[in-house]
């Protein structure tokens, strides 16, 4: 017992360290590819902006340190004028991102840049999303106006810092999140990989099920990671579509977990908390069909309705936490590893929605703040739901295993092998529901009561062992070899070897002869068989007597013999 437990957790101890390693593998390679990106002279033009709002002018010293305005409403606008020195050069490219809003920009009365106003006027989700302006070679002395047009009731944080990075260097935003965008592409084709590959291992075992809910998951997760870190810019600039995305999956993603949960919880805990988890199943459903349907009647977009979605989580969390649906000091070690997963995404989830709110209320611009920690919770939490997967596969593998070597030994005879009385009982019913014909064979050992009172009983096992080796080899590609107990064994023989019956016979008998050498007395076999036709009404019972009949009328004949 002891041992077992020492085994358990010393096989956890190590698929711990394996999803450790592979996590600093990943985070170290991102970490390098990301350096080789990243624009070193990057200006941010920070200071000395004019902003309009409302008619009112403010003359602000930071744009990242200004309060955000906290009674902003759908259509208000924000303009934000700042006029050009030299220290920004020429040809550069000017970099900024807005959160559902429309945007113009002008240099002079020159319209350089324009999103979002045309679904604005149409009352449709503009989306949001980083901005890229070519700005022209003359800038000295110029007013750049940018305008932002809040489209979204729920937003507090229009625009981000404005940025000037160098036009040979256009992906230093992904080069410095490039964590978070490895993270969402390593997720996003393994989960893929893990739906396909359990799809097909479902045709062996509905238990790969778990494998594909894992994979949904991870490719949900994935898939976010790369919209939220705004990756899907690079394929579409359709800031709306990529927006729109990012909210779909989100909402989706507590399914595939409840759904793990569902499978793995079954039966293992008390009702009402089953009940618990199956409305939390079907309330997400209900709640991310209510908002699509909120959201295509432009009612409220999917980004109005993520408060909702974050008390949701906040709540279902709390309920997995207190319930005790997600611990079990019974469970075994996938369900505990699968626990720990649980609680780690759960808190970097709950961290991150904190961060997001504190982000949105008070437009913290700083790093810390507008770069989401949810990757690397994702990259843990997958990991370790895979480890947990191979972990219970290896344990269903063992344990199938275990009773297939269990269902073999109740059907093999201990003493030589081959099959017992129960494997032959199983036999005749076969043949009993079947149409072809067959043949039993009955056969006795001669002399064995001689052996076990001469030669003790050790020897009489002997014996036994060494007519069964014989009896396996003569009716090897034959027939189905069954020791019925004592000195009696049974041999089948299915339709298309009945050429080959009296052959075998023969063989055993010659190999009889061979055998003897080494044995303290001659071995020697009576035998009778008896073959069922198609058109027969006798039950293989009734074969097998008429077999025994012939085999005890051969030993008959064998006594009279030698006592003559």
């Amino acid at each position: 017992m002891l041992e077992e437990i020492y085994t358990k957790k010393m096989r956890g101890a190590v698929c711990m360290a394996i999803a450790v390693l592979v996590i600093v593998v990943v985070v170290l390679f991102f970490k390098n590819v990301g350096s080789k990106g990243v624009d070193e002279n990057l200006l941010r033009l920070d200071q000395d902006w004019s902003i309009t709002f409302r008619d009112t002018n403010f003359v602000v010293p930071s744009v990242t340190n200004f309060k955000v305005f906290k009674d902003l409403r759908r259509g208000d606008s924000i303009v934000y004028t700042k006029k050009l020195d030299s220290s920004v050069p020429p040809s550069s490219i000017l970099r900024f991102r807005t959160y559902h809003s429309s945007v113009r920009v002008m240099l002079g009365k020159k319209v350089l840049y324009e999103y979002g106003g045309d679904l604005f006027q149409q009352d449709l989700m503009v989306g949001n999303g980083f901005h890229y302006v070519h700005l022209p070679s003359n800038l000295k002395g110029k007013k750049l106006r940018i305008t932002v047009v809040v489209s979204e009731k729920s937003t507090n944080h229009p625009c981000s810092a404005f940025e000037i990075i160098d036009p040979t260097k256009p992906f230093d935003y992904f080069a410095r999140h490039s964590f978070s965008l490895g993270v969402g592409l390593f997720l996003s084709l393994l989960g893929l990989l893990a739906v396909f590959s359990g799809i097909l291992a479902m045709t062996y075992s509905r238990s790969f099920l778990r494998l594909v809910l894992i994979g949904v998951l991870a490719f949900l997760l994935g898939t976010w990671t790369l919209c939220y870190m705004k990756v899907m810019q690079v394929f579409s600039m359709d800031y709306a579509f990529n927006t729109k995305m990012e909210y779909v999956v989100l909402y989706l993603m507590p399914i595939p977990i409840e759904m793990l949960l569902l499978s793995m919880r079954r039966g293992k805990i008390a009702v009402w908390k089953w009940y618990g988890l199956v409305c939390m199943f079907f309330g997400n459903i209900l709640f991310f069909v209510m908002s699509s349907i909120l959201h295509l009647t432009n009612v409220l977009h999917y980004t109005e309705c993520l408060g909702f979605f974050h008390i949701y989580v906040f709540v279902g969390f709390l309920y997995l936490i207190f319930s005790g649906t997600l611990y079990d000091r019974r469970a075994g070690l996938p369900e505990k590893i699968f626990t720990i997963s649980i609680a780690v995404f759960g808190f970097f989830a709950v961290l991150d929605m904190i961060r997001y709110n504190i982000q949105q209320i008070y437009a913290f611009d700083a790093l810390f703040f507008s770069s989401t920690w949810l990757p690397l919770g994702s990259l843990l939490f997958i990991i370790l739901l895979i480890v947990s997967f191979f972990v219970y596969l290896y344990d269903m593998i063992m344990d199938r295993t275990e009773k297939e070597v269990l269902k073999q030994m109740a059907f093999r005879d201990s003493l030589t092998g081959l099959y017992n009385r129960a494997k032959c009982e199983q036999v005749f019913e076969v043949l009993n529901k079947g149409t072809g014909d067959y043949a039993i064979v009955s056969v006795d050992m001669n002399g064995l009561k001689k052996v076990n009172d001469t030669f003790g009983h050790a020897e009489g096992d002997n014996f036994i062992c060494a007519f069964a080796e014989v009896f396996k080899i003569a009716f090897c590609g034959v027939g189905t070899t069954i020791r019925m107990g004592g000195d009696e064994f049974v041999a089948i023989v299915r339709a298309e070897h009945m050429e080959d019956l009296q052959r075998a016979l023969t063989c055993m008998e010659r190999l009889e002869k061979e055998y003897s050498a080494n044995l303290p007395v001659e071995m020697d076999a009576s035998y009778g068989y008896a073959v069922h036709r198609v058109a027969d009404d006798a039950k293989a019972m009734d074969i097998y007597r008429m077999a025994d009949a012939k085999m005890y009328a051969m030993k008959v004949s064998c006594h009279k013999l030698r006592s003559l």
